[in-house]
């Protein structure tokens, strides 16, 4: 009668141990969506004013995988380029890299657009995932202003919604 109770007793334990291993093979980490609902806003301002005509591009350029690493896609997915090192160092070059190869290979942006008489630029509808934004130079006839690529991240881990704020302090040209 005791080793029947044993019997029962490591039965039910080999099910439950089998029942957490299929569980954690089979069912994802998170659910990836690509959903469109994604937004980034962009102000620019130069000496406390809105600069406004400042062209940028939005380039998607990958997602996180189903372990929280990063994964370059579409025109991007070739590129010897790792998103790996997440330091603002890293993540800077990285931006400077991919925007080079993206105006090199003359790739198709996601999304184009000018800043408005605010300084400002909304692209919305995006879908989830790793996006490259950058801006060619641009003068107004007085100054010239630079804008640093950046790699952000839209909905999954991050906001759906990002504003960044660009400032600079404009040099003569």
């Amino acid at each position: 009668m005791r080793t029947n109770k044993m019997n029962i007793g490591i039965i039910v334990c080999l099910i439950g141990m089998l029942m957490m291993i299929f569980s954690a093979v089979f069912i994802p980490a998170r659910t990836v969506s690509a959903a469109n609902n994604c937004s980034v806003t962009l102000e620019c301002t130069a000496n406390s004013k809105a600069v406004s005509g400042i062209d940028w591009s939005a380039y998607r350029i990958g997602s996180r995988d189903l372990y929280g690493g990063f994964v370059l896609e579409g025109d991007f997915k070739n590129y010897p380029v790792s998103l790996n090192d997440t330091s603002s160092t890293a993540i800077a070059n990285a931006a400077y890299t991919l925007e080079t190869y993206a105006l090199t290979d003359n790739l198709k942006a996601d999304r184009k657009g000018k800043t408005d008489s605010h300084g400002s630029i909304t692209f919305s509808g995006l879908s989830e995932g790793i996006y490259l934004l950058f801006s060619g130079d641009f003068s107004d006839g007085n100054y010239k202003y630079e804008c640093q690529p950046s790699i952000i991240e839209l909905g999954g881990f991050a906001d759906n919604n990002v504003c960044l704020l660009y400032t600079s302090d404009a040099a003569d040209e």
